[in-house]
């Protein structure tokens, strides 16, 4: 059976092969969107289901394709991806079945920014939808909605000097008031119009290094009217039972019908949120003013001590 110090240290073993199917089975766990984001808001209205079942967690586009469906069996999570690779824990690593050799490229790539966190998730470790650096007293996640702009301030903070951790999904795991974000291999996912102004942002390959969780940031967007005298920055140290609200929307969950894992999963959230400092971040949207505004962060977050 694959453990989570295993999966954390392995890696990825791939072989060709032909397509199959994961069983599904309509109303377990069915989730919207090809993203982890927002899968633990439905926690609750999820019917309790074995852990160990053949049953299929699907993960739907907005069209209502199929984009991959997840499972659990005889303790080993499992990974499809239709028309890419079927995916399967192991000891030591995942193995891969890629359907065709064009798509060894794409395979890596779910691997990387989707396959690994969500196993990591099924076997024990927490996987938040967020990016992250470290720096002088420790690492900070940076979580909100797709689109807020996660990726842009790690890869800002990056070239400043401070080690980019971890980009779409934060890897971590914890006891006692005690957190450490694990590093994974990843490559930055970056806008157009950031890639225009600063390059591609390659990420990072490095992994089996651990840093201590030291703050959570979650970033929210507030448009401006043009004169608008409110501040372009807001940054709010949030007390437990709000900061629980506001993270456990962007916690992953792998397989939702496992009802014993879901309540570790939100006592995790509630330890997290006790013991590590929480904050609102409300900016100002604006691109020519981004580095500033990354500034700002790092020298609240990242290099001063976190008061209460």
């Amino acid at each position: 059976m694959p453990s989570l110090a295993g999966l954390l240290g392995g890696d990825l073993r791939w072989a060709l092969g032909e397509e199959g199917a994961l069983p599904a089975v309509p109303g377990v766990g069915d989730a919207a969107g090809a993203s982890c984001e927002g899968a633990a808001a439905s926690l609750a209205h999820e019917a309790p289901v074995p852990p160990a079942s053949p049953r299929a967690m699907e993960w739907r586009r907005s069209d209502g394709s199929l984009w991959a469906a997840c499972r659990v069996v005889e303790g080993r999570a499992e990974i499809l991806v239709p028309g890419t690779a079927h995916y399967q824990a192991e000891e030591g690593g995942v193995r891969a079945t890629v359907f065709a050799p064009e798509q060894e490229g794409a395979a890596v790539d779910l691997y990387r920014r989707f396959v690994l966190p969500m196993m990591l998730q099924a076997h024990g470790a927490e996987a938040l939808h967020a990016s992250a650096v470290v720096g002088a007293q420790g690492a900070v996640a940076f979580c909100g909605e797709a689109g807020v702009g996660k990726s842009t301030l790690a890869y800002l903070l990056g070239r400043r000097g401070l080690a980019a951790w971890a980009d779409d999904t934060v890897v971590f795991t914890g006891e006692a008031g005690r957190f450490r974000v694990h590093r994974l291999p990843f490559a930055f996912r970056l806008d157009p119009e950031v890639r225009a102004r600063w390059g591609t942002g390659s990420g990072d390959e490095a992994r089996g290094e651990a840093a201590p969780l030291g703050a959570v940031a979650v970033l929210e967007r507030r448009a401006g009217e043009a004169g608008d005298a409110a501040p372009d920055l807001v940054l709010r140290r949030l007390a437990p039972a709000e900061a629980f609200r506001a993270v456990m929307p962007h916690g992953c969950a792998f397989w939702l019908g496992d009802q014993e894992r879901n309540r570790r999963m939100v006592e995790t959230y509630l330890d997290l949120v006790s013991a590590v400092a929480i904050y609102r971040v409300v900016f100002r949207p604006d691109l020519g003013a981004a580095e500033r505004l990354a500034e700002r962060i790092a020298a609240a977050l990242l290099t001063a001590p976190q008061s209460p």
